[in-house]
Order: C-alpha cells, then structure tokens, then sequence
C-alpha cells in the first residue's frame, strides 16, 4: 500500500482490489487535488458573486453610510432624543466631544462657550457658564483662570 506522499504520483501501480479506493484519489486533473477541484482566484470571486445574486446580498450593499446614520438620528428623534445629541464622533468631520471644565461632563456640539483668551483651552457648558460663572455675553467670556 503506498504512503501518502505517492498518492499524487500518476505513475502509482494498484497492487490490490483494497488499492482500487486510492486510485479514485489520485490525480491526473491539473485542476484537482485529492478528488476536489482547485479554485483559483477567479473562480472564488464568479462563486462568491452567483452566491451574493441567488442571497440578495447585491441589494442590500446599494446603501450607504449616510443612509444608516440618517435612519438612526431618525430612531433616537422618534425616541424622544434631541437631535444635537444623535451624532457618531467617529466619523471625519464629526464635532469632537470636550469635557467641561465646571461640571466635567461631556459637551454636546452647540451647548459649548470656550475662554476668548488666546491659547486659551478651558471649554464650558453654556449652561455652567451661565449659572456658575455669570456669563454675560459669549463672545468676551472669560474663565475663571483669566
């Protein structure tokens, strides 16, 4: 009986009838390899594609990112969620979340005054700024630092 590096072998002899199982796995097809067909790259992507047309999968890759995140922003409105709070800080573009520097809570985009002082990083609730640090007008405020 031979051993498994022989069974690719076209030149093997079949010594008995229990041999004849093995001659089924030897291969004389380029394009097979132990009784199963080798798939090339383009073989891969003509399968994958007949399986994304009988699954329906072509239809739902149409939509975008935008269409997701619209959808969503539409549920947490719909849930009674303000609609300056449904945003995705991840995406390029996104305001970025800052903490404020009286309550330490994160600030939503639009609810923020920063310090007019140059080079000035303190941020604000405009809330806090109101209540807690008197602010008059939003352009000439200045934190308590200044």
């Amino acid at each position: 009986m031979p051993d498994f590096g022989n069974l690719l072998d076209p030149n093997i002899e079949i010594s008995s009838e229990s041999d004849s199982q093995i001659q089924a796995l030897i291969v004389s097809d380029p394009n097979t390899q132990m009784g199963f067909p080798i798939l090339h790259k383009e073989d891969e992507l003509k399968l994958e594609n007949r399986v994304l047309r009988q699954c329906g999968g072509g239809s739902v890759a149409k939509r975008s990112l935008d269409d997701y995140v619209k959808d969503w922003v539409q549920r947490k409105v719909n849930a009674g969620v303000d609609k300056n709070n449904c945003f995705l800080p991840f995406l390029v573009h996104a305001p970025k979340l800052v903490e404020c520097s009286v309550c330490q809570r994160l600030i939503f985009p639009g609810e923020e005054v920063g310090c007019s002082v140059r080079d000035c990083m303190g941020v604000f609730h405009l809330k806090c700024a109101r209540e807690r640090l008197g602010l008059s007008s939003p352009k000439t405020f200045k934190c308590p630092q200044h």
